[in-house]
């Protein structure tokens, strides 16, 4: 893996940028435990290229699910997921946009967006949607996780 930051950072260095070489940094760090070298990263990404639609969900993903609890913002995440899904409505940008809303307690947007997430083939709802549901429908869930209904295995 360090090979990868090493080359990752050779091309910008060299004067490469590109929001995948930032975004791909970003990942390369976050794999590795370096998390705020991954938000600089991810941030940087979305400053060249501010309406590209993989560096704002990578972002957005980040603020919402990093390991590091002082660097989540699941409210700026969902800003960030509205726009890349506005942009790019792809199932991993909805995925995202599930999330963020569904930490942000925006159930019904959460439920929509991960509606849109299912096939119709699919015989289990996406995982965020039932929790959604029941949250839209009794207001309860104000200190709720995505590990409280095992959402991580969205990751």
């Amino acid at each position: 893996m360090n090979e990868v930051i090493a080359c990752y950072r050779e091309a910008i260095k060299l004067g490469v940028n590109d929001a995948g070489v930032h975004a791909n940094l970003g990942n390369a760090f976050s794999r590795q435990g370096k998390f705020d070298e991954a938000l600089a990263s991810f941030r940087k990404a979305t400053e060249v290229a501010p309406q590209h639609a993989g560096a704002l969900n990578n972002l957005a993903w980040f603020l919402v699910t990093t390991k590091e609890v002082r660097l989540r913002d699941p409210r700026e995440g969902l800003v960030l997921a509205r726009r890349a899904a506005a942009i790019d409505p792809s199932w991993n940008n909805l995925d995202t946009l599930a999330e963020a809303a569904f930490l942000s307690q925006q159930w019904q947007e959460s439920l929509g967006a991960s509606r849109k997430l299912n096939r119709p083939d699919d015989i289990r709802p996406h995982p965020i949607a039932n929790a959604a549901q029941q949250f839209a429908t009794t207001g309860v869930g104000s200190s709720i996780s995505s590990a409280t209904i095992g959402a991580e295995s969205l990751e």
